[in-house]
């Protein structure tokens, strides 16, 4: 026999004071329409993103600070500090050649060029063109009268083309920009990588009292058994509201369509466990927020698996004038 489970069970009786009689049976149950493998590669795939950027954090004394997430890949993290160089650096321009700053890692809407009397300021995309990773800057030259945009990558208008005087003579400009300095593991900090903590050192250059930015990248911590517990919960709800003899004869298209509805509607549900335990072991003032784009995701997910199971489901039936009319009134799936 074949059995859908789980919430579906059955009972083997026999009248009483019969003959007892030993025999082989096979007993075939399919659990769920979707299962563990699926539901995991698509909520890794859709929601949960394993790289962790700027999260920010204040490095007081020696003491731990908690990051948002546990078991961190080792060697995976960027400890960093915003720096704003003052003075400006002076650079020459040289034709269209990239010019290197002084630091690299520079902070993209940071950066702001002006000619050595700082009365103008170059646009980005119309006089220069930056290199934030390398933290280098070149000068975007045009073939052409002043303004007319004529050669590649030059606006109409720049700044470099009309103020000839004093820019492309001398190609002498200010630059400002801000730029992140890297820290060291065990000079600077120490962090463990399990608990997902990092703590200053006396001896390194972290200030006390001092912002970071840290990059990391996180193992992937969701639970097979978590998912299965998710899967059991979206299973036991779909299989309530699906007719009993569909169950018994569904072709290959149905199994499929089925197993996506689950899927879909597990996801929804892992996504509110997550929302309602971020709001839990809220550590930020960003939390708020994260836990309103959770929930968003898992609306879409809910929405999703609807599509998928709408036509199986039992709705609500109600008799007007003798007649049996179907509607669907409400459906919270």
């Amino acid at each position: 026999m074949s059995k859908r489970g789980p919430s579906r069970s059955i009972e083997l009786t026999t009248p009483s004071g019969s003959e007892r009689i030993e025999f082989s049976a096979v007993i075939s149950i399919k659990k769920w329409f979707t299962d563990i493998s699926t539901v995991k590669e698509m909520f890794q795939v859709t929601t949960e993103s394993g790289i962790i950027q700027n999260e920010e954090q204040i490095i007081s004394g020696t003491r731990e600070n908690y990051l948002n997430h546990k078991n961190i890949v080792v060697d995976s993290e960027r400890v960093k500090k915003e720096v704003r160089v003052l003075p400006p650096e002076v650079i020459t321009f040289t034709g269209s050649e990239w010019v290197n700053l002084g630091n690299n890692d520079i902070i993209k809407g940071t950066v702001k060029v002006y000619d050595l009397e700082e009365e103008i300021e170059m646009v980005e995309g119309k006089d220069y063109e930056m290199d934030y990773p390398s933290g280098k800057i070149k000068r975007l030259v045009y073939s052409g009268e002043p303004g007319t945009a004529a050669g590649a990558s030059t606006g109409e208008g720049s700044s470099l083309c009309e103020f000839s005087a004093k820019i492309t003579v001398e190609n002498k400009v200010k630059v400002f920009y801000s730029y992140y300095k890297i820290f060291l593991k065990d000079i600077d900090y120490s962090i463990n990588y399990e608990r997902g903590s990092i703590a200053r050192l006396e001896s390194g250059n972290i200030e006390s009292g001092s912002k970071v930015y840290i990059d990391y990248k996180k193992e992937e911590s969701i639970r097979d058994s978590f998912i299965s517990l998710m899967i059991d919960s979206a299973h036991t709800y779909i299989v309530s509201l699906i007719p009993e003899s569909l169950l018994e004869s569904l072709d290959s298209t149905q199994e499929l369509e089925l197993k996506y509805g689950e899927s879909f509607y597990t996801l929804y549900l892992m996504n509110k466990f997550y929302a309602q335990k971020l709001i839990i072991d809220a550590k930020n003032d960003d939390v708020d927020l994260a836990s309103k784009q959770l929930l968003e995701v898992a609306e879409k997910h809910r929405i999703t698996a609807v599509q998928y199971l709408r036509k199986y489901v039992k709705f609500p039936g109600y008799r007007r004038k003798g007649l049996k009319v179907q509607k669907n009134i409400s459906w919270d799936l």
